[in-house]
């Protein structure tokens, strides 16, 4: 039980304050880059939510991904990588904001593996 700690604080994290932030923190880093500063408000906010589906299909897949590993391996090797996942959606997360500069492919990284 108390290996499950470890998720449960990153997934308290992840629900309450980084998911709502994400569409405002790609927006600002639309805003940030100079190449897309001519992109209207509607525009950014496109291809906001087209990034964010890469959340719903990382949550869709590691639903499945993760059902299969805890039957073949256990619930402690799931645990294990799930956290281990997690951490690597945090630091997408953290390059996107350090990095700001938006790009489709590193914001969809970044909420993919978040889901996942």
């Amino acid at each position: 039980m108390l290996l499950l700690v470890p998720l449960f604080i990153l997934s308290a994290y992840s629900n309450g304050g980084f998911l709502p932030s994400m569409v405002p923190l790609m927006t600002l880093a639309i805003k940030a880059n100079p190449d897309l500063q001519d992109w209207s408000s509607a525009e950014s906010s496109k291809y906001c939510l087209l990034a964010m589906i890469g959340l719903g299909v990382g949550e869709m897949g590691g639903a499945i991904v993760f059902g299969k590993i805890q039957d073949k391996f256990g619930n402690k090797v799931a645990v294990i990588l799930c956290i281990v996942l997690s951490l690597l959606g945090t630091a997408a997360a953290l390059a996107f904001t350090f990095v700001f500069s938006f790009t489709m492919w590193l914001a969809v990284i970044m909420t993919f593996t978040w889901g996942f």
